[in-house]
């Protein structure tokens, strides 16, 4: 005798997205990234290590060296607190303040940036680890 077999509802495949998580002196934030080349190349830099960069305050900026260069378009001509940008000469840096310059927007901050965050910055400089945090 010949059985019907039910169909049974395929499970949705779920596919794990990269947040970006930035931990400064005392404080904990997340980003999300931006759809561009360098984004890109960011996160893949993050995928295999964290990376720490120093950063110091420059005016509306805080700003911090990188070990590789990546690519930037220059596309974005202004940046708001809490964006992640690649500055035009290829230095990494975080947005305090509003402010204009030729910036690849890498990722944004989903709240504006504390003011610990910046007060951290006041001495100095401070250093700030990158890495990936997976989600479903």
């Amino acid at each position: 005798m010949f059985f019907k077999r039910k169909k049974r509802p395929v499970p949705e495949l779920i596919s794990p997205s990269a947040v970006l998580l930035i931990e400064c002196p005392g404080k904990r934030l997340y980003a999300s990234r931006e759809d561009n080349p360098a984004a890109k190349a960011f996160f893949s830099l993050l995928s295999s290590e964290p990376l720490s960069v120093s950063l110091s305050r420059e005016g509306a900026l805080a700003v911090g060296a990188l070990q590789k260069p990546l690519p930037a378009d220059g596309a974005c001509a202004a940046a708001k607190p809490g964006d992640l940008v690649l500055c035009g000469d290829g230095r990494l840096a975080l947005c305090l303040e509003a402010c204009g310059g030729p910036f690849t927007r890498l990722a944004r901050i989903g709240s504006d940036v504390p003011e610990a965050f910046t007060a951290s910055l006041a001495g100095g400089g401070a250093t700030v680890t990158f890495s990936l945090e997976w989600s479903e």
